[in-house]
């Protein structure tokens, strides 16, 4: 079995909570990949309020669109905000 790649793997719990990318009120999201190919993504969400969220998809509607795109201008700009710099976002980039 191969290794994994240090720098695609990160620890389950961060170390700087600044890692965590604020989406509405009580709800973060992490930052696992942006697939600049498919415009996909895939993070963790931290939801501190009550309620139930499982697995699902997001389907494409006219309404507005997020892809990996708008995700990586999102994070660019938290984590300009917060100190860590703006290039912090490549490293989920695929």
């Amino acid at each position: 079995m191969a290794a994994i790649r240090p720098e695609i793997a990160v620890a389950a719990i961060p170390d700087d909570e600044r890692v965590r990318v604020p989406q509405a009120a009580d709800v973060w999201f992490r930052r696992l990949l942006l697939d600049t190919v498919s415009g996909g993504w895939c993070n963790l969400l931290r939801v501190r309020k009550s309620g139930v969220l499982s697995r699902h998809r997001h389907p494409m509607v006219a309404v507005g669109y997020d892809d990996a795109w708008t995700k990586i201008e999102v994070c660019r700009r938290h984590y300009a905000g917060v100190g860590l710099g703006a290039g912090y976002a490549d490293r989920f980039i695929r």
